[in-house]
């Protein structure tokens, strides 16, 4: 339970920051010049290394485990969000336009909906990135949670009990990627 709760937390403002950011930058040139450097930063970095400074910022335990969990997780979220924004077709929108369509109906009516496609695929890349943030997190510096249990049993060669912890967390991913699959149907029906 401790492991899904920090993983629901940062994954869930990764969520929250990485589509309100990529739908702005994808219709915001400005905005989209302005968290450029900043984007591909979070992208290219090996974010894992920056654990010890997160670690004197939080402390040990769930602050840090979470924001690991949110920055591996909030980039393909954002860069697929803007994706999908900026390339929605051209099409679609003089087609909109020559029915009457104002700025905020092509956002509303063509933009969103055209972009769910690729905001699913980010937000399942999100899902893989953000559990293997939590396990990570946990295997380093944590007194409990799945990862710490993985390294305790480890560290005792008791290979059934790791197993088990492995097995669980597999299960954990799966779970939550069938449920944005069934998710991602609902609002595939939105969009036509």
């Amino acid at each position: 339970s401790v492991s899904v709760l920090e993983f629901v937390i940062g994954f869930g403002l990764a969520i929250i920051v990485g589509i309100g950011l990529g739908v702005l930058a994808g219709w915001f040139r400005t905005i989209e010049y302005i968290l450029d450097p900043f984007v591909w930063f979070l992208y290219s970095a090996p974010l894992i290394a920056f654990y010890p400074l997160f670690v004197v910022w939080l402390g040990l335990g769930k602050p840090t485990v979470i924001a690991i969990s949110f920055l591996l997780s909030v980039t393909p979220i954002l860069v697929n969000t803007l994706t999908g924004i900026k390339n929605v077709s051209p099409e679609l929108v003089r087609a909109a336009i020559s029915f009457g369509a104002r700025k905020h109906d092509l956002f509303l009516k063509v933009a969103l909906p055209a972009s769910v496609p690729m905001v699913m695929a980010g937000l399942r890349l999100g899902i893989g990135r953000a559990l293997t943030g939590v396990i990570i997190a946990e295997l380093f510096g944590s007194t409990d949670g799945l990862g710490h249990s993985i390294a305790y049993y480890a560290g005792l060669l008791k290979t059934a009990n790791m197993m088990t912890s492995l097995i669980v967390v597999v299960c954990i991913g799966v779970f939550f990627t069938q449920g944005l699959a069934w998710l991602e149907s609902r609002f595939d029906s939105w969009r036509t």
